[in-house]
């Protein structure tokens, strides 16, 4: 049997296709509520792809290991859901649904980590267009598809948030009338389909996707006529996090007082006997914290040891001020320690304590390039920049950058003073500068 192949309408991180947006600048808020461009792809190209073709892009367009990962007990509820799957149709609507509308605002009521920054309150709904690269159109164009933003953590998912709407709505699918869920690598239908990782280019951390059938758009379902009522909406009690984390400064292994996933955190010196730095083992990838840098995997070998092993550091930038916040830490580049897992080689710059050893400087280490982003995307000038950066060229501000997570061209727009990456390999970045304009697509 055929299925629905999803693309992706890109407005933060990685290429694709894009949600349409006016050449003379960005999306402002002049709009009527729900009326505002998507930001996501996730759209029905109809039948002309099947599900084992769909499956076969996934490890080619990115990683999955770490994604919104549905608890059993929801999984389990979810496979109980029996919702049918409604297309979009052959012409747009003119503006998002009643239903569709009505459920934005129980959401908004209700849950309290949306991201309300976002025009139309943190809830977008209605664009017509087609589908990229097919002829059918988007569900967004017959106004029965919601946006719900989601606050990120260091440029990616906050799954303490986000997870918990996410669930919520696979409990209550049925009862509401939503027919698939895209947040966080994953994406879920009702019913024996359940979850799969989500390969598409834009990877659903700031935001979840939800499509309604067309009962749930025309308020016919049971939770728009009453018959009964959704499960409670879940509250998040959290623990207050350890003050120490992932490169913070020690001398012992009781000052790195965390842990992840039941592994406790280590004072590792092995670059000064005098100073450490609060660290877990990895392979691959490292966890995240709002509010600190993002983490690296770093190689053992290039820290002064061996043994093909990985400890998790943080990454140099603006949040800890360039490798500056702590006393005795420097700027220190090294590679990802894969191990076994299926993570891309790369190189970053990591802080670390100044290394103390007897031993003479190499005579032949190579200079620091002075243009690494144009040496690693081919493009002289470019800043190297990720999704979630600190930036402060002020509000609206596009530019075009570097990934170094993925070592393509960007466009990127300054919002609430954070980078906000919006397209890979941009039409123009001489065009791409300040306003914002179709070169920045």
């Amino acid at each position: 049997m055929r299925h629905c192949l999803f693309a992706i309408l890109l407005a933060f991180p990685l290429a694709g296709c894009v949600a349409d947006m006016p050449d003379d600048g960005p999306v402002v808020d002049d709009r009527q509520e729900g009326e505002y461009p998507p930001h996501g792809d996730h759209d029905v190209v109809g039948d002309e792809i099947s599900e084992e073709e769909l499956l076969e892009i996934v490890p080619k367009a990115g990683g999955c290991g770490q994604r919104w990962q549905l608890p059993p007990s929801v999984a389990a509820a979810g496979r109980r859901q029996s919702v049918s799957y409604n297309s979009a149709g052959s012409q747009c609507s003119g503006g998002a649904t009643s239903g569709a509308r009505e459920l934005g605002s129980y959401i908004k009521n209700n849950f309290n980590q949306i991201n309300r920054s976002v025009p139309g309150g943190g809830v977008q709904m209605y664009n017509c267009r087609q589908v990229r690269g097919g002829g059918s159109l988007s569900v967004h164009s017959v106004g029965r598809a919601l946006d719900v933003f989601i606050p990120t953590r260091n440029g990616g998912a906050n799954n303490q948030q986000g997870d918990q709407l996410s669930n919520w709505l696979v409990q209550n699918a049925e009862h509401i009338g939503v027919q698939m869920i895209i947040w966080d690598r994953t994406i879920w239908y009702p019913g024996s389909r359940g979850e799969r990782c989500y390969g598409g280019s834009h990877p659903h951390n700031d935001h979840i996707h939800i499509e309604l059938t067309n009962d749930a758009a025309n308020r016919r379902t049971a939770f728009f006529r009453g018959g009964g009522q959704p499960q409670d909406v879940p509250e998040t009690e959290q623990p207050p996090p350890s003050s120490a984390w992932i490169g913070s400064a020690c001398r012992t292994d009781a000052e790195c007082n965390f842990s992840h996933e039941g592994v406790r955190a280590q004072c590792n010196k092995q670059r000064n006997p005098n100073l450490g730095v609060c660290t877990i083992a990895c392979a691959g990838y490292c966890p995240d914290r709002q509010g600190e840098a993002q983490t690296f995997c770093a190689s053992r070998d290039d820290l002064g040891g061996s043994g093909g092993a990985g400890f998790c550091l943080a990454k140099s930038s603006g949040v800890n001020d360039s490798c500056t916040r702590h006393a005795g830490f420097t700027e220190v580049q090294v590679d990802r320690y894969v191990g076994r897992t299926r993570a891309p080689s790369r190189r970053d710059e990591v802080c670390a304590p100044v290394l103390v050893n007897n031993r003479p400087p190499e005579p032949n280490d190579p200079p620091e390039p002075e243009d690494r982003g144009g040496l690693l995307c081919g493009q002289p000038g470019l800043e190297l920049s990720d999704h979630g950066e600190r930036c402060d060229a002020g509000e609206n501000v596009w530019r075009c950058a570097c990934s170094g997570n993925y070592g393509v061209t960007i466009s990127q727009v300054c919002r609430s003073g954070r980078w906000t990456t919006y397209h890979t390999s941009p039409r123009s970045c001489a065009s791409c500068s300040g306003r914002y304009s179709s070169a920045c697509d």
